[in-house]
């Protein structure tokens, strides 16, 4: 889901980016995975958008 999320962001397409990432939350939060969820929900902060880390955190 996270790299769907930065396919979007790279053609320019951040609300569908969102979306995705919103989907991904959701499923980290339902895992109990609180350390993801917590760096994807700093990344969809309103800001500019960018892509949310990768699974090594950057």
């Amino acid at each position: 889901m996270m790299n769907l999320g930065r396919t979007h962001l790279a053609l320019g397409q951040s609300e569908q980016a969102a979306k995705v990432w919103q989907r991904a939350l959701g499923m980290l939060e339902q895992q109990g995975r609180e350390e993801e969820a917590g760096r994807l929900r700093e990344q969809l902060q309103p800001r500019t958008p960018t892509a949310p880390p990768t699974a090594d955190g950057r």
